[in-house]
């Protein structure tokens, strides 16, 4: 199910046809914040308004504080 990874790929737990979950990433935190601003995924979601970068940055500290050194958190990638 898992799949080798290096540095530079990102741990996949699950895969899709159009979506992989797996646990966050900080270096994607620019990513997560530009799909948490997307209009669409603003209304599916009820967030609300939208995210800054600093905000992202805050939610994934506080999951990876809560989960010891990885983010618990998982969001899946659009392939």
């Amino acid at each position: 199910m898992n799949e080798p990874t290096t540095p530079t790929t990102p741990i996949i737990n699950i895969r899709g046809e159009q979506v992989a979950l797996g646990p966050l990433v900080r270096e994607l935190l620019p990513l997560y914040t530009r799909w948490r601003n997307d209009l669409d995924r603003m209304r599916q979601l009820d967030y609300g308004r939208p995210w800054t970068l600093e905000q992202e940055t805050e939610r994934y500290e506080e999951l990876a504080a809560d989960a010891g050194d990885c983010a618990s958190d998982t969001l899946g990638a659009m392939e």
